[in-house]
Parts: C-alpha cells; structure tokens; sequence
C-alpha cells in the first residue's frame, strides 16, 4: 500500500521533493550563482563534505571514500548481524552513523553561516571516524591480498625457472 501512495505522489506531483527555491523565476545570470539555489536532498552529504575541501583532487577523494562509506554496509560482513546486534556498542555506533549521515543531510540544505559551519566540520570528522576501524581491515585484506599475490607469483616463476632448468640440463645437446 505505501508502494503504491509512494508511486502515487511521484507520478502525480513530481516536483514534490524539491525545493521551490529552485524554481523562482529570475533572469539568469551565468557569472554568479543565486544564494538561494539549494542541492538535491540526496546530495545534501556531500555538498556538505565537499564544502570545506580546498583542491578538486581531494574533493574526488573524499567524494569517493565517502560514498564508499555507505556500500561497506552492503559489502562487508557487517558487525551489525544477527548475533552481535544484540550488543549494545554495537547498536550505539551504527545508529551515531545513521544520525550523523541524516544531520549532514540537514546542515546541507542550512544556509552557510556560523553555526552550521561548525556542526558540518565536527559532523563530516564524526562520519569519517565511522570509516576508520573499517579502512583498517580492507588495508589489512588489500596487503594479504597482495602477499598472496606475490607469493604466487613467486610459486610460478620458480617452477618455470625449475622447468627451464630441467630442459636446459637434460634436453640440450653435449
């Protein structure tokens, strides 16, 4: 039923989720952006993020990681499973997260003033701490990993050099 009111209201009205803001009529003007223009609510957390990084490499970055911050729930085996979500720091953390992500949301769609900045600066530190413990594991498994990788690397060139050997000795003409 909520499927359908949902699809109901997005057929229906479209523009309902975005800001009217957006839509005042007003010559434009290509050389200043309005004040008033607002982004996309699903991009509201990274405008935030993106607000206070200084170079366009290290917005591509942190854009990145952060975005990635939200697939580690789907791709890594979450500490938030059945056995160990009856834990109660287990529970704290992941809903300071969920928290975290829907109050940079909100300061996204505040206007840039005193004190947003500063919530936004402690709120994008707060939800990339979330990251940390699991930026450590994925470094761990990447160089593993890699340590595998070499060390069946080496497997196959010292066998190759064993089978050249073998046929430089033994079926070489003397």
């Amino acid at each position: 039923m909520l499927y359908y009111l949902f699809f109901f209201l997005l057929l229906q009205y479209p523009y309902i989720f975005r800001d009217p803001d957006n839509f005042i009529i007003t010559p434009a003007n290509p050389i200043v952006t309005p004040t008033h223009i607002q982004h996309e609510w699903y991009f509201l957390f990274a405008y935030v993020i993106l607000r206070f990084i200084p170079n366009k490499l290290g917005e591509v970055i942190v854009l990145t990681i952060s975005i990635l911050i939200l697939y580690t729930f789907l791709l890594t085996k979450s500490i938030y499973s059945h056995p160990s979500s009856i834990i109660l720091s287990n529970q704290l953390i992941f809903w300071i997260f969920i928290n975290t992500f829907n109050l940079l949301t909100w300061v996204g769609a505040q206007l840039i003033e005193d004190p947003y900045i500063l919530i936004s600066q402690i709120l994008t530190i707060t939800y990339f701490l979330f990251f940390v413990p699991k930026l450590w594991k994925f470094i761990i498994y990447l160089l593993l990993l890699q340590i595998s990788f070499i060390i069946i690397i080496n497997l196959l060139f010292i066998k190759l050099f064993i089978n050249l050997l073998f046929l430089i000795l033994y079926v070489s003409p003397h």
